[in-house]
């Protein structure tokens, strides 16, 4: 049986337009292998990440009027959405801008510690998906046909259960206390489609219920 790290084709198009978003334990690891204290380790390799997905009235805890988000962004949104409520995901994601932070070279800087998401890559819906290459048309490796085998589905699984946990964790706690660093600004997503940037006063507005 292929191993998860066999099954990528090197081509790197993922770590050049894919947005990594961080679980607090990956981000711990890689700032350990960087031997970096966190504050430092935030300030020069995170940014910030927010994204919103249209939704229905909900009484979801992560589902917001467009009411109660800041003019700026609503005006983004409504070119992109009619919706009058947004799914919003609040999360902190490598630094990226033609490429990722870590891509050196067509090498990853960090990759015997790097995100499971990055491991698993392009098989990592929450649905039982067939077509990934829909979703991520620039991947070589589904240009090629190759599909998932049990053992990459059962990581996807795992790792969705781990996203999942966390921002049940993010609900209950707060994101501040989750992350008890986070950088001076980032990026807004509809979707998986990136609107502009974000400062942290900004993205801790948005995200008020979650403090």
């Amino acid at each position: 049986m292929k191993s998860v790290k066999s099954i990528c084709s090197k081509c790197t198009e993922c770590c050049k337009r894919y947005n990594i978003t961080l679980l607090p334990k990956e981000a711990k690891r890689i700032q350990k292998k960087l031997n970096l204290k966190e504050e430092e380790f935030v300030r020069k390799y995170c940014s910030l990440s927010l994204q919103f997905f249209p939704s229905l009235k909900s009484k979801n805890h992560f589902v917001f009027s467009k009411a109660k988000i800041s003019e700026k962004i609503r005006k983004k949104l409504k070119e992109k959405s009619a919706s009058n409520y947004f799914f919003l995901l609040p999360n902190i994601s490598l630094k990226k801008s033609k490429k990722c932070v870590f891509l050196k070279n067509d090498l990853c800087e960090i990759n015997s510690v790097k995100p499971e998401q990055c491991k698993l890559f392009p098989f990592i819906s929450l649905k039982k998906e067939t077509s990934f290459w829909k979703k991520y048309p620039f991947c070589l490796l589904l240009k090629q046909g190759f599909k998932p085998e049990k053992n990459f589905k059962e990581k996807s699984v795992k790792h969705y259960s781990n996203v999942k946990n966390y921002f049940e964790s993010i609900k209950e706690k707060g994101f501040l206390l989750e992350w008890e660093e986070i950088p001076e600004k980032g990026f807004y997503f509809f979707k998986d489609e990136n609107l502009g940037e974000i400062t942290k006063k900004d993205f801790l507005e948005a995200i008020e219920t979650f403090k």
